[in-house]
């Protein structure tokens, strides 16, 4: 793990203490199981940890507005895709696929 931090970094990890936002991440990845994390990195279960701590229906009100939820593109209401969206994929980040207004989405 250290040469690899290394080799991306061009500096040194420190993970005793950690010292920069890289380090501080791998030190949390390492030390801190805290078991909220897996559920903040779906961008679905993000929504429903926010209603939990801050009540139903926060997660409309303070997080990017959810127009559908659909396990395939093919599921997804054609009438959304007719005023131009950016779809993305919950568990993975830069899975996006930009569908401008009129268009239709690859």
């Amino acid at each position: 793990m250290r040469r690899k931090f290394r080799a991306k970094h061009g500096y040194d990890l420190s993970l005793d203490p950690p010292i920069t936002h890289s380090d501080k991440i791998q030190h949390r990845k390492l030390f801190d199981h805290n078991p909220i994390y897996p559920r903040l990195t779906d961008k679905i279960e993000a929504r429903a940890v926010v209603d939990e701590l801050l009540g139903a229906g926060s997660a409309d009100r303070y997080m990017v507005p959810l127009l559908a939820v659909a396990d395939r593109f093919e599921d997804l209401d054609p009438a959304l895709m007719q005023r131009g969206v950016i779809i993305k994929a919950s568990h993975g980040s830069g899975w996006n696929q930009i569908v401008r207004p009129g268009s239709q989405a690859d």
